[in-house]
Formats: C-alpha cells, structure tokens, sequence
C-alpha cells in the first residue's frame, strides 16, 4: 500500500506533538522568548522578560516600576506586536511583575525554593552505595541509581 506522505517542517510536527499532549504552553513560551526582542524592541527587551503564558494572558517580568508602568500604557500596542511577530493571536492581554531581568536570559523571579546543604560522601557510604548496586545489570539504571544516592547522602540532614 502506497503511503501518501508530504514534509513538515520540525517545528510544526513538534508544537502539534505537544499541544496534542497538553504541553503546547511550553511551545508556545518558547516561541514567545525567541521572538520577545524582535516583537518589543531592544529597549523595552532590556527591562522587561516574558515569564508565563496562561489562557491567553501573558506574564511579563519588568525590572523597575516606571517601566511597569510605560508598558501598561502601552499594552494594547504590545500584544499586537508580539501576536504579529509570532504569527499567531496567542496573547490576549499582559499582566506585569516586578522582578529581575537578566540582559542575556530568561526572566527571572526571586527564588523562594529551599536548596539543602551539602557535605562530602563518607568512604563508608560510598562503599555500602556501591554494594547496594551491585546487583543491578543495566549499566544506565545502574548509573541514575548511583547518582541519586550519592546525592541523597551528600545532603546535610
């Protein structure tokens, strides 16, 4: 049976696999921050990030408030911008936050996240760690098994 089949482009096949998997936000973020300076202008990408898409309202990063408040005059303007430099009608309306914008990154809020201490692996965990894998046969198991262990113990309790 002969199969019709007609070339895609890459991204086309990837944002329609994952909007078929629920995770089409992160396609559509991803597209956002690539497109953000060419939608925006240098200027306006140099105080201000795209941080999260949701139900059409898109979250932006700003790093002071005076330029919170120029581009909240200027949101209607901004969405078609960034709608026609993406080439889709994804934004529908912008919320601000303050936060930190790094020149060459992503936007970034201030982490609230708890990051235990470490401390070196005792020769005697590494050993019993090693014993413990000893029985385990696939090598790439084996590695993961290893190094989640070795992190586990390198935690300060």
């Amino acid at each position: 049976m002969a199969r019709k089949s007609k070339l895609e482009a890459v991204g086309t096949v990837l944002s329609r696999l994952l909007e078929s998997r629920g995770m089409g936000g992160s396609a559509h973020m991803a597209r956002l921050a690539a497109g953000w300076e060419d939608a925006v202008g240098k200027g306006v990408a140099s105080h201000a990030r795209p941080d999260m898409l949701k139900g059409g309202t898109l979250t932006v990063i700003v790093d002071n408030s005076s330029w919170m408040n120029q581009l909240s005059l200027l949101r209607t303007t901004i969405i078609e911008q960034i709608n026609t430099a993406i080439g889709k009608p994804l934004v529908d309306d912008l919320r601000f936050r303050l936060g930190e914008v790094k020149k060459d990154g992503p936007a970034r809020r201030k982490s609230t996240a708890f990051v235990p201490e470490r401390r070196s692996v005792l020769p005697e965990e590494k050993d019993a760690i090693e014993k413990s894998l000893e029985s385990i046969k696939d090598d790439e198991v084996k590695k993961s098994a290893r190094r989640l262990l070795m992190t586990s113990c390198s935690r300060k309790k």
